[in-house]
């Protein structure tokens, strides 16, 4: 029994190295023929057309997979910088798989064969995941910091990139980096070019590089989804004259500036400012030449962006520098070229910094620039009409929303799914008080856009005029819950439904949801104000003085935040307080006048004449370019108090150059005429706010008449 499993073991043993043998012997001959046939290349084509015959289906699937990825890399390539090697290796694993998982199928289940099929398999599977992973879910801007995508240059009519778009590129985002840098950036830490993310609070703006960008819509699609404020892209035409166009998408359209007496307003026609260059009779393939215009054009770009950038960040007084420096560069460079759309979008934003800084008159000035080169844009002439019922011009006003109610008419007849025309168009109604018609403009832009959070806001608002406080809540709770189901922070829903509540004295439901508002956005400067100003207005000081402080503490724009606490410390008594932050503000923003005014006027608090004459010097130094009649009113006023009368009255002049409606103005300057013995002029200046009696107040009006009745006889 025992010699009978012997012999059966030695049996399975025999057969065993057997089949091993005859496995050996097939993969020998295999070998033996591949080398046989490369030691005779006489073999070759029949031995070519063996294995295409035998295997041609294989072949042809494998073929076509290999087209498919070939024509998906080449897709999207350009646009999301995939690199030559994932292709290589993700075609290379592709054909060991199928290779693979065919042999295996038709040869023999080697366990060799299947184990190199899943292998190559699930790493070919994974490396097509990273990359699709990585394009569907890019890494996005921090909501706290100001992101600009900067896109690679496009070359040709198919939009690729070649060494000249690179050069070009490569020159933009350097120059972006280094004038941010320069103007905005304390230490290496908060460099706006880093790859890798640094915290918020040690960094105010990113910049990014993504891949080429064809056409608007893709721009803006891809900005929001990096969840950037500014998208630059464009591309470089090959041609006998050569062009190179850049195009900049402004995503974040919504004015964020605190000033109620200019509400947002988007523009409709165009939400991009495009540069065209000519290049001429240049030679691109010339490096020098290359970089040396290319240089030029950066330039331009810089300060379009940095301008931009200011304007959204409420920096006035930069936005003023940079944009209105674009014109100069333009007019001093033949080749550089800005259409007439993108230079009109230019003097939009850079008129509405002047409306902001209080120099209403320039601010007009431009918009009638803009509406000039872009008669059809809607936001220009609401933007006018806002200044001029600053200025207490109401006719013209009127004139002004009714050309921009009727061009949004005619633009929503054709595109009557816009959102944004909707709801510029429920803007103006707004303000002419026409509730119900806003309220419904408002509906209709969130029909088509149910994510539209301002659209929300503004709803809320209206419903309250017309319906009363709890229809509008029901609104402003709609859209909290469709932000909270999508993710997006309802804060600023509970800071508008709080001044609801404010308005209509329900004051504990609206000091809840202020609170609700910085508890969901604690690190959002904008959150504070409105709060603060509430607890000020309820006497409850020492909470408003807290939100102040914390609204400076968190802000990142500091100029703008400790001007506000100096302010509210000024008011106050708390004038040491008040000295060290505009101090804090003058040196983050050491350009802007309007700051030395206010520490000037503080320092008139602490009988600090000297230093107050000095600082309001400088602020006059400063305002030869912005031109703030704030400025000249307030050291106009302070010198006539110091009987310096020819010095208040030069003050004066020149704050009515700017604005000419100026009740305060020409009322003090009659009476600083008066008091250097110059009745004659006073005379006019009274006469001349008598005649205005559409724009003053009776009260007014009757103050310069008594004035007048006073002046000796001619």
């Amino acid at each position: 029994m025992s010699k009978r499993k012997e012999y059966e073991a030695d049996g399975d043993h025999i057969e065993q190295n057997i089949s091993l043998s005859g496995n050996a012997q097939i993969f020998g001959d295999v070998i033996g023929q591949v080398i046989n046939v490369i030691k005779n290349p006489a073999e070759w084509p029949d031995a070519v057309f063996h294995f295409l015959s035998n295997h041609r289906y294989i072949l042809i699937g494998i073929a076509i997979l290999e087209i498919c990825l070939w024509a998906v890399f080449f897709r999207y390539v350009n646009a999301y910088l995939i690199s030559w090697w994932v292709w290589l290796a993700a075609a290379v694993l592709l054909l060991i798989a199928v290779w693979s998982g065919y042999t295996f199928m038709r040869y023999g289940r080697s366990r060799i064969r299947l184990f190199m099929a899943i292998i190559t398999s699930v790493a070919f599977i994974t490396l097509l995941g990273q990359q699709v992973w990585a394009i569907t879910n890019p890494t996005t801007f921090d909501e706290q910091l100001f992101g600009i995508v900067v896109a690679e240059i496009g070359d040709g009519g198919g939009a690729a990139r070649s060494d000249r778009s690179r050069e070009i590129t490569n020159q933009i985002y350097e120059r972006l980096c280094d004038d941010i840098r320069i103007r905005y950036s304390k230490d290496q830490d908060a460099d706006p070019c880093l790859q890798e993310p640094t915290p918020p609070n040690n960094r105010r703006f990113a910049v990014k590089r993504i891949g080429v960008v064809t056409n608007t819509d893709e721009a803006q699609k891809r900005g929001k989804a990096l969840n950037a404020d500014i998208i630059i892209w464009g591309q470089m035409l090959t041609s006998e004259e050569g062009v190179i166009t850049v195009r900049f998408e402004v995503l974040d359209t919504l004015d964020q500036a605190v000033n109620p007496n200019f509400p947002i307003v988007m523009p409709v026609t165009s939400s991009s400012t495009e540069l065209l260059t000519s290049v001429g009779e240049k030679d691109l393939s010339d490096v020098t030449q290359l970089k040396e215009f290319t240089a030029q054009q950066s330039l331009l770009i810089s300060s379009s962006v940095l301008g931009l950038l200011a304007f959204l960040e409420r920096d006035f007084p930069e936005a003023v520098e940079q944009l209105e420096s674009i014109t100069s560069n333009v007019e001093a460079n033949p080749l550089l070229n800005i259409p007439d759309k993108g230079l009109s979008l230019l003097y939009f934003y850079l008129a509405r910094a002047y409306h902001h800084l209080g120099n209403i008159d320039t601010g007009n000035s431009r918009l009638e620039q803009a509406k000039m080169l872009n008669p059809n844009e809607p936001a220009v002439y609401i933007s006018l009409g806002l200044g001029y019922g600053s200025l207490g011009e109401f006719e013209k006003r009127e004139q002004e929303f009714v050309e921009a109610t009727r061009l949004l008419n005619n633009y929503l007849f054709i595109h009557t799914d816009d959102p944004t025309a909707l709801y510029d168009r429920g803007l103006v109604n707004e303000i002419r008080q026409n509730y119900a018609n806003a309220a419904h403009d408002y509906k209709r832009a969130l029909e088509f856009k149910p994510d539209f959070y301002i659209g929300y806001i503004q709803l809320g608002l209206m419903t309250y005029e017309t319906d009363g406080l709890e229809p509008a809540l029901a609104w402003f709770k709609k859209g909290i819950q469709l932000a909270e189901e999508s993710g997006t922070n309802p804060a600023w829903i509970y800071q508008r439904m709080a001044g609801v509540y404010n308005r209509a004295g329900q004051y504990a439901q609206a000091k809840e949801a202020y609170e609700k508002g910085i508890e969901l956005s604690p690190q959002v400067d904008r959150m504070y104000l409105p709060y603060a100003q509430f607890m000020e207005k309820q006497d409850d000081i020492p909470t408003a003085r807290a939100a102040y402080e914390k609204m400076a503490e968190v802000s990142h724009i500091q100029g703008w935040a400790y001007q506000k606490l100096a302010e509210f410390y000024y008011r106050h008594d708390f004038l040491r307080e008040s000295e060290s932050a505009y101090q804090i503000a003058i040196n983050a923003q050491p350009e802007d006048p309007l700051l030395y005014a206010g520490l000037a006027i503080t320092y008139l608090g602490l009988e600090q004449d000297t230093e107050a004459l000095e600082a309001f010097d400088k602020a006059v130094a400063l305002n030869t370019v912005l031109k703030i009649p704030y400025v000249y009113d307030t050291y106009a006023y302070t010198l006539f108090g110091q009987q310096k009368y020819q010095q208040a009255a030069k003050m004066y002049e020149q704050s009515l150059e700017q604005n000419q409606i100026n009740y305060p103005a020409l009322m003090n300057l009659g009476q600083t005429y008066e008091a250097l013995g110059q009745t004659e002029k006073a005379r006019e200046l009274y006469i001349l706010i008598i005649s205005l009696v559409d724009k003053f107040s009776e009260d007014q009006v009757n103050a310069a008449k008594e004035r007048l009745n006073r002046l000796p006889s001619p």
